[in-house]
């Protein structure tokens, strides 16, 4: 449940989460691994120190307004690694910006070596489908941290199958977007979305 209030939720926990898969839970019965006594490493206790604090100081979602007066959302995604996105919605209300929702994505093997353009299209589709009944009947602005792909190996295409399917599908939806400032400086969850860089993005109509 607090998870969706926490920026880094996924990569804080992995340490937890490893901890509670055993080398030998599929050749002995759970009673018996229950017995054996959980080695705590400095690893788990800095994920639990993370989480207390996240859960301390976890910015207050703000309730989306929709209408011809209000302002449109913004979806700003930043790829943390080779295989995590993460993006936060946010909208402007009273000249001031709001926090609206967080969320999540990990990317298979094959949508890591994908080239840079069709990972931003696929990142936009992800977040759309995750905040559907926003994002997919009203207007917003994407915010796009730049992706490095200077160590990828291997880039390959998607399908053209896929490649058609998700143009076809970002072409309903009504959005401009273009690159962000680096990601230090507005990945800050109490801080307030800045100015976007001075490239124009596109809008799809």
């Amino acid at each position: 449940m607090y998870q969706r209030f926490m920026l880094d939720f996924d990569m804080i926990t992995v340490p937890l989460r490893e901890a509670i898969a055993h080398p030998e839970e599929d050749t002995k019965s759970l009673r018996s691994l229950d017995k054996i006594p959980l080695a705590i490493t400095p690893l788990m206790k800095q994920a639990h120190q993370q989480l207390l604090q996240a859960l301390a100081m976890a910015p207050v979602l703000w309730f989306p307004r929709i209408g011809f007066e209000q302002q449109p959302f913004v979806l700003e995604i930043h790829k943390r690694n080779p295989w995590h996105i993460q993006a936060r919605l946010m909208q402007q209300q009273n000249g001031e910006d709001g926090i609206i929702a967080l969320g999540n994505k990990w990317l298979t093997a094959q949508q890591a070596i994908y080239p840079q353009a069709t990972q931003e299209m696929l990142f936009i589709l992800k977040f759309v489908d995750l905040w559907s009944g926003l994002l997919r009947t009203n207007p917003f602005h994407v915010y796009l941290h730049p992706i490095n792909m200077e160590n990828v190996v291997g880039v390959e295409e998607a399908d053209e199958t896929s490649i058609k399917r998700w143009t076809d599908e970002i072409a309903t939806l009504q959005f401009t977007a273009c690159y962000a400032h680096s990601p230090k400086d507005v990945w800050d969850a109490h801080g307030t979305r800045q100015e976007a860089g001075n490239e124009e993005g596109t809008k799809t109509d």
